[in-house]
């Protein structure tokens, strides 16, 4: 929230809302929270190949240095979007109610479902195959369902080559890693042993 906000602010409450913490979250490990100087900004988005193609540098006695060039794509014009949400107290609840309780279970209520929102927002985003660069869609034998010549391991191996920039972040549905967890072939690399019939995230990680 702006300072220039028109809502009255709470202190006590303010506090509230910034501590409380909704269970089993997982938008901030996903797309961790950026914090930008004003509402609106500008993004200058430089092409990739210009950070990553080395130019010649070797230079003449009485020669020029190459210079470097750059395309700057057009400017993106980012602006913050505010969330929030009210629910009304009535005045005898909050006069009754020991220390503010009812105000503040009305900030929690209210926390619990902006932070539910914007989980909803970032799985919109991670679960449509449009906005990654490299997709495979596995059918058939190949899906990691079947145990016995779908091979897991091989395919998270070859798509973690692929990009620029190696990912560090692996999320899945929780139909999908019950089915990966119980996948003979991981856990023979966990090397678990035969009476455990699944892996741990951390051994997955690994």
């Amino acid at each position: 929230m702006s300072a220039n906000s028109p809502l009255v602010i709470i202190p006590a409450l303010s506090a509230v809302a910034i501590k409380f913490r909704q269970t089993g979250m997982i938008a901030d490990l996903v797309m961790p929270r950026v914090v930008v100087e004003k509402q609106e900004f500008i993004d200058l988005s430089d092409r990739m190949h210009e950070w990553i193609t080395p130019p010649e540098t070797t230079v003449g006695r009485v020669g020029v240095p190459n210079q470097l060039s750059n395309s700057v794509q057009d400017p993106t014009y980012l602006a913050t979007v505010n969330q929030g949400l009210d629910e009304p107290v009535p005045n005898q609840d909050a006069t009754n109610s020991a220390s503010e309780s009812a105000l503040m279970r009305a900030t929690q209520r209210v926390m619990g479902f902006v932070e539910l929102r914007r989980e909803v927002r970032v799985a919109s985003v991670v679960s449509v195959s449009a906005n990654y660069a490299y997709v495979s869609a596995l059918s058939g034998t190949s899906m990691w369902s079947d145990y016995a010549n779908s091979n897991p391991l091989n395919d998270l191996l070859t798509f973690l080559d692929k990009p620029f920039m190696r990912p560090n972040k692996l999320v899945m549905g929780r139909n999908v890693w019950t089915t990966l967890s119980q996948h003979p072939k991981l856990i023979a690399v966990a090397g678990a042993n035969a009476t455990q019939r699944r892996i741990t995230r951390q051994e997955l990680a690994d």
